[in-house]
């Protein structure tokens, strides 16, 4: 089974606990950027997304048969896997957008990837976008475990590459501060 898969029930260290990293923003630019070549529905038409949460089926998903590598037909009516990398698979979901998923392992790839994908215009920070999240930092990266209980505790790895907490009390999800240097906190650590 991939580090990346979907569920990794073989939890042995820190380095094998999954993360969803979530990158907010406009879907389509974000698709677009991964390498795709079809458009995402936005998020921010809370009336698209109404529309297509009520479908009775996942008739959503044709336009997108053969443009990403997975509709998850049999799968949950609110996703598709858009790309799948070495180190992380991207995936969509109606209610969050574009998310990665990936293990503490490969958690500094993986934003070093994110971090490319600034080039191509996608935003790293955007207060503006960020405020119906709750973003109050307008970090558009946000990190957490993908599973919360009896696993090795993540934090410390969050830490090492420069992430920091933006729930309460130190809770999820961690961020990329503004002016986080990805370069710097990734390579030190």
């Amino acid at each position: 089974m991939p580090a990346h898969s979907w569920f990794n029930n073989q939890l042995e260290t820190v380095r094998d606990v999954p993360l969803w990293i979530n990158v907010f923003g406009p879907c389509t630019q974000i698709g677009h950027a991964l390498g795709l070549r079809v458009d995402l529905p936005d998020l921010t038409d809370r009336a698209e997304t109404i529309a297509l949460l009520e479908l009775p089926s996942d008739t959503w998903k044709d336009q997108f048969e053969g443009g990403v590598v997975d509709t998850m037909r049999n799968g949950d009516h609110d996703w598709m896997r858009l790309a799948d990398f070495p180190f992380a698979s991207a995936f969509y979901d109606l209610e969050e957008g574009v998310k990665f998923h990936t293990t503490v392992a490969d958690l500094k790839e993986t934003l070093r990837f994110i971090v490319s994908l600034a080039d191509k215009g996608v935003k790293l920070w955007d207060r503006g976008y960020m405020e119906e999240y709750g973003g109050e930092d307008g970090s558009c990266v946000w990190v957490c475990q993908a599973i919360l209980g009896p696993v090795p505790d993540a934090q410390p790895e969050f830490e090492r590459v420069g992430l920091v907490p933006s729930g309460p009390d130190g809770m999820p999800p961690w961020t990329m501060p503004p002016g986080w240097a990805v370069t710097n906190r990734i390579e030190a650590s």
